[in-house]
């Protein structure tokens, strides 16, 4: 019908246009349209009309309304565009990007819905970011060994301690079997058991790094850590362990020292008691009677309680220093004439048993930092250890700059010491000869204090012997600043 009209409307155009050409007097196209009429020429303006309205308003209102529709076609998928990809850059992990809305915007409350939820989500994973770097920050720096398990067994996280407790990288570790790399039959069975159990845990002697640990191997059971699968509720699977390994090896050295120091303590308080009180029973029996035994059991009771006084005195003191009750008073200090003062207490008894003091100081005279009280303790207790067991030959104080600090050395050429007992100096009360040291007085607490002094002022002390040649036991200085000049090399 439209066609119709606007093919009439242009016929009657092209007619009302003829008809003004010649005045009306003939038609333009015969048998469609009536004329020698004056209604005629009406008619083809009414249709002249409807053409202009067609052609001038509706026709550009219906472009209009198409382009219209085309451009908000391509804003709408335009901003579909801009959402689509704005959730695909949210899902790759950008959580920073936003979308900005344009004043007035229809969109605009949806675009702000979306900035909410991405902002809110953005926390979120912070805050969960910021809990897994602190779990991982806490793990990595506790003193214990730790390994997370999946459920097939497989290493997903290891600590450092763990690395340094074995020996062994992470990087061999993860992804990995943990018995693949850590044979340890204990491991073993613990992984076993809590799959199906709750947690639990074992002490065991490690042979390939000789250490006690302590291992505890806690289950995951769905996303939980529980001690015991009684707690989870009905249906959560095994998914994961975490296994613990806690180094137990100084602990029970410290036990063993503790019962040895008891019964170490027990039996030499034990014997000059039992001394004392035999002697003393003696002379109340009537020995007293007797002046020369008189005063050969008293000599006995005093040597005793003198021993006595020694091993309480020795102990008050390395207790003292292994609870810091005995601060440093360092001060730059000349090293020679403080030996010079502790031989003059050993003049006497060394010439007695024919042995030399001698003091090789080479480019060592200088001065140094250190509590003169307390050097001279670790040098009386050196020396005394080195005039007891040489029984001919010389006792050699040295003092040295050597790389990469100051080196103070005592040497003997005494009995020396069997190789297998180096690693046991130091230790309280023990001695490789008991019944010879307590025959010399000893009370085999000297080379323990004498460790502890060197370890409070921050130095080092390094033993060395052969058995048969005699005992050297150096004690190394940090580097300090050369004050004063060299001493000559002299001898007491």
């Amino acid at each position: 019908m439209g066609r119709r009209c606007l093919r009439r409307a242009k016929d009657c155009r092209c007619a009302y246009k003829a008809a003004e050409r010649t005045g009306g007097r003939r038609p333009v196209n015969p048998g469609i349209y009536p004329y020698e009429k004056r209604g005629w020429v009406l008619f083809c303006r009414r249709g002249v009309a409807i053409y202009n309205i067609l052609h001038e308003i509706i026709l550009p209102l219906a472009l209009l309304l198409i382009l219209y529709l085309l451009i908000k076609d391509l804003y709408l998928n335009r901003k579909i565009k801009e959402v689509t990809d704005f959730i695909q850059e949210l899902s790759e992990g950008n959580l920073r990007k936003r979308l900005f809305p344009r004043k007035g915007e229809k969109f605009s409350g949806i675009v702000s819905g979306l900035n909410s939820i991405a902002e809110s989500f953005e926390e979120k994973v912070h805050e969960a970011n910021e809990q897994k770097n602190r779990l991982e920050s806490t793990l990595k720096n506790l003193p214990d060994g730790i390994v997370l398990l999946d459920n097939k067994g497989v290493v997903r996280f290891v600590n450092p301690a763990l690395e340094t407790l074995f020996n062994v990288k992470s990087s061999k570790l993860r992804d990995r079997g943990l018995n693949e790399v850590i044979r340890v039959p204990e491991l073993t069975e613990l992984i076993g058991i809590i799959r199906t159990d709750r947690s639990l845990k074992k002490e065991a002697f490690i042979e390939p790094i000789d250490k006690h640990l302590l291992i505890k191997a806690i289950p995951f059971f769905g996303n939980s850590i529980t001690e015991d699968k009684a707690n989870f509720p009905a249906g959560r699977e095994y998914t994961g362990a975490m296994i613990v390994f806690r180094d137990i090896t100084e602990g029970k050295r410290t036990d063993e020292t503790r019962r040895d120091f008891v019964a170490n303590v027990s039996h030499e308080l034990k014997t000059p008691i039992t001394a004392i009180r035999g002697f003393t029973e003696t002379l109340l029996d009537g020995a007293i009677e007797d002046r020369n035994d008189a005063v050969r059991f008293l000599n006995t009771i005093k040597s005793h309680s003198e021993r006595m006084d020694r091993l309480i005195g020795d102990l008050i003191k390395l207790s003292r220093i292994e609870f810091g009750a005995m601060p440093l008073e360092t001060r730059p200090l000349q090293l020679e004439p403080l030996i010079n003062d502790v031989f003059k207490g050993f003049e006497t008894l060394c010439r007695g048993k024919g042995i030399s003091l001698e003091k090789d100081m080479q480019n060592g005279g200088r001065e140094i930092e250190a509590d003169p009280h307390r050097l001279i303790q670790i040098l009386t207790n050196l020396i005394d250890n080195a005039v007891k067991f040489t029984e001919s030959g010389c006792v050699t104080v040295k003092a040295e700059k050597q790389a990469p600090g100051y080196i103070i050395s005592v040497e003997d050429t005494g009995i020396g010491i069997p190789r297998r007992y180096l690693s046991r100096l130091g230790e309280r009360f023990f001695r490789v000869d008991p019944s010879r040291s307590r025959e010399l007085g000893g009370t085999g607490l000297g080379l323990a204090i004498v460790k502890h002094l060197v370890k409070v002022h921050g130095w080092e002390m390094k033993i060395e012997s052969e058995e048969g040649k005699g005992t050297t036991v150096r004690i190394l200085l940090p580097e300090s600043e050369p004050a004063g000049e060299e001493l000559s090399n002299c001898s007491a």
